[in-house]
């Protein structure tokens, strides 16, 4: 489709530390989950609601990986930007899965960690 976006802009907190791995070309990949959550007043009760979601976020970036590792832990408030990717595949009982996931990407991405007064990495 012409014109369409693939874009994601997320600020939440991380829930656990970032986990770092190194595939197979020995570049380090980083993922970690981010918490968002809103909060509204129901109209019928006036009481206080609040919706959490928690994303799946890889990073692929070299510059962000280093921000990720080196600048995020458990419970940092963070605002990135990636894409949405899924995807599939078969365990190893046969089942197919799906994982939808923010990726941060070589060709873009920011990571922000606000707790920290850092300057925004991008690429």
């Amino acid at each position: 489709m012409t014109g369409s976006v693939n874009k994601v802009i997320l600020i939440g907190t991380l829930e656990g530390a970032p986990l770092v791995r190194i595939n197979r070309s020995g570049s380090a990949i980083v993922s970690f989950n981010l918490a968002t959550s809103d909060k509204w007043k129901d109209r019928r009760t006036g009481a206080q609601r609040v919706r959490s979601e928690r994303h799946r976020i890889v990073v692929f970036n070299p510059d962000l990986v280093a921000v990720a590792r080196d600048q995020l832990h458990n419970g940092s408030r963070t605002y990135l930007e990636g894409v949405l990717q899924t995807r599939k595949w078969t365990d190893g009982a046969g089942i197919a899965r799906v994982s939808i996931e923010i990726v941060l990407d070589h060709d873009g991405g920011a990571l922000v960690p606000l707790d920290t007064g850092a300057a925004p990495a991008a690429a």
